[in-house]
This record gives structure tokens, C-alpha cells and sequence, in this order.
């Protein structure tokens, strides 16, 4: 199949399934009827916010509402420990259960996910508006990677439609779930920006402000104006620095880009290199008991800590066999199949 012709296929995807405006909309109105619920009856000086794939420009048509309780008039780290986490979460899962069908909201299936996991998160459905939420504590790094990403679609055209195939790839092939030992969403987003990073096909154009630099950005930024710029607003923000240098990018398709990614990262040394899409690299890195290390941009975190050895051996059998599809000319969708 000659690659313009996949190329148009792949942007064509892209633009039928990913979310569209009126399902923004709708998760939107989910998250402010909640917020306006969680402000008026439990924490006043609290706010909610958006973030994730569905305002980062990756999100799928039907995706879950990604939501963070922000206090900004509180210590991060009185809000971030997980055991406080747990316990505002549990005091919301109560309240939320106990209000009636006549309430301003009515959700179901509310339930805490167990502290066991990195981040406490608090699942339901808002009936109304048919709406996924996971409503998490304080993670203001969230909002600000979600930011990033965004400004790096609106950067190249390119970018969105390609993290977006490579995440859709990773959900229906089964590793897309860190609870199983694979991947999470945005790790397979990162991958995919830092892998046109390494081969010269974007360049590192957003950066954290000198003064303030990468580490705990969220403490020195208003995540509430963050979001507002994630949601479509266009005040200014001084949240990363614009990097303004003459170096030329390439122009590959995305059929060309789909086929480098797979043949990129189907022998990628993992165990010995990070993934770093705040400078633009694939520097190396001590082996550790972490299979896989791909550095969250705010805090440079590892967001794939989750993986485990059976989880690593599957992601790493996926991108062969993508990567022998490809290679062999068949049709790009024919690596969608499991």
C-alpha cells in the first residue's frame, strides 16, 4: 500500500473516532456539575479540574472524564500524601452515594479504587450527561503534562493523529493497562512524541521556564488558568518557554512515521534508556528492577513503574508484530486485530 494513500487512511481515522466537540461538552458539564456539588457541600476552597487525554487532544469518541480536586490555598503535600488522599476520596464516595434522585446530580456506580495503587482514584457515571469520571487528589502534574501535550499537537499536525492511532493500537491490543502489568495511555502518548523527537521530526519547542525549571512546576503555576487554556481559553500563560531556534524538522507522512515508530521501538533497549520527551531525548539509564522508564514531563516521574516482566513481554511481542505488518506493506488497520 503506498504510503500517501495510508496516510490519508490514518488521518481519516483519526478524525472520525477521536472526541469531538460535543462530547467535550458533555464531560465538560459532567465535571462542573460535580465540582459544584463537592465546592457547595464539602470543600469550598476546592476546585475540580480536567485534564487527560480528552482535553490533551488524544482523546477517543466515549472517553473518560479524567478529574483532579484542586486546594489551592493548601499545602501540595497535605493533599498529595495518599493516605489523606484516600480519606477525602472516601469522604466523597459517602456523600455522593447518599444523595437522592432529586440532587443536582445523580451518579452511579461510585466506587474507590484501593490505595494499592499509585494514585487513589474515585470511579463514577454521571447518568445525566453518560459520562466515565475518575476523580483523583491533587495531581496538579497531570493538568500541566496534559497541557504540554496539547501544545504539541497544535504545534504539528501530525502529532495528534499519530499518538492517537498508537494509544488506540495499545487499548485493542491489550496493553494499555497498567493494573494488568502494561502501559497506561499517556505512556504510549510519550513514546510516540519522543520517538519523532529522536529522529528529527519535532523538535523540543516548550520547555519549563528557567527560574522555575522542570522539577515541581505545579507549585509555582495557577492550575485553574492551566486548565482554562486546556479547555479552549486563550489567555497568555507562562507556563513553558517557547523555544525559537533555526533547526529544520523533518516532514515524513504518517504512514512513514507509523512504520518508524514500530521499527523503532520494536528493538528500543528499554532497559538501559529513558524516554524523555521534556529534552527531547533517549538518554541512558541504570538498569533497575523497572522494565521500562519513560519520564513524565512535569515531574519526571516513571510513567510506567506499573510494568511488570509478563506485561513487558507482551508490549514488547505487539511492537514486532506491528512492526512485521508494516514492514510487509499490508494494511495499516491489520495491526488494530489482537
Amino acid at each position: 500500500m503506498a504510503q500517501d494513500r495510508r496516510s490519508q487512511e490514518m488521518m481519516q481515522y483519526y478524525k472520525r473516532e477521536k472526541l469531538q466537540a460535543p462530547g467535550l461538552d458533555m464531560i465538560v458539564s459532567a465535571k462542573t456539575s460535580v465540582g459544584n456539588v463537592i465546592k457547595n457541600d464539602l470543600y469550598s476552597n476546592a476546585k475540580l479540574c480536567l485534564f487527560g487525554s480528552a482535553v490533551s487532544g488524544f482523546g477517543a469518541a466515549g472517553c473518560d472524564a479524567d478529574l483532579t480536586l484542586w486546594f489551592p490555598d493548601s499545602s501540595h503535600d497535605e493533599y498529595s500524601d495518599k493516605a489523606r488522599a484516600v480519606e477525602i476520596l472516601r469522604k466523597l464516595e459517602r456523600h455522593l452515594k447518599g444523595m437522592g434522585l432529586s440532587s443536582p446530580i445523580v451518579v452511579t456506580n461510585v466506587t474507590l479504587v484501593p490505595a494499592t495503587t499509585a494514585v487513589p482514584i474515585l470511579k463514577m457515571r454521571h447518568v445525566r450527561h453518560r459520562t466515565e469520571i475518575d476523580l483523583n487528589i491533587d495531581v496538579t502534574g497531570g493538568v500541566l503534562d496534559s497541557y504540554l501535550q496539547k501544545l504539541y499537537v497544535e504545534e504539528d499536525g501530525r502529532v495528534g493523529p499519530l499518538g492517537f492511532i498508537v494509544k488506540q493500537w495499545a487499548k485493542q491490543n491489550g496493553i494499555c493497562n497498567p493494573r494488568e502489568g502494561t502501559l497506561n495511555s499517556m505512556s504510549w502518548v510519550l513514546m510516540a512524541i519522543n520517538y519523532m523527537q529522536v529522529v528529527g521530526q519535532l523538535k523540543v519547542v516548550f520547555e519549563a521556564p528557567g527560574h522555575i525549571g522542570w522539577h515541581n512546576l505545579s507549585r509555582h503555576v495557577n492550575i485553574a488558568q492551566v486548565e482554562e487554556n486546556l479547555l479552549g481559553g486563550r489567555s497568555h500563560l507562562h507556563v513553558f518557554n517557547r523555544q525559537v531556534n533555526g533547526q529544520l524538522v523533518g516532514t515524513s507522512s504518517l504512514g512513514d512515521l507509523l512504520q518508524g515508530f514500530f521499527a523503532y521501538y520494536a528493538d528500543f533497549n528499554f532497559e538501559n534508556t529513558k524516554i524523555a520527551v521534556r529534552t527531547g531525548s533517549a538518554p541512558r539509564r541504570q538498569m533497575s528492577m523497572e522494565k521500562i522508564y519513560i519520564e513524565g514531563p512535569e515531574k519526571g516521574t516513571n510513567t510506567a513503574s506499573a510494568v511488570t516482566v509478563s506485561g513487558f513481554n507482551k508490549i514488547r511481542d505487539k511492537l514486532r508484530r506491528a512492526r512485521n505488518i508494516l514492514s510487509r506493506n499490508e494494511s495499516w488497520m491489520n495491526i488494530m486485530a489482537p
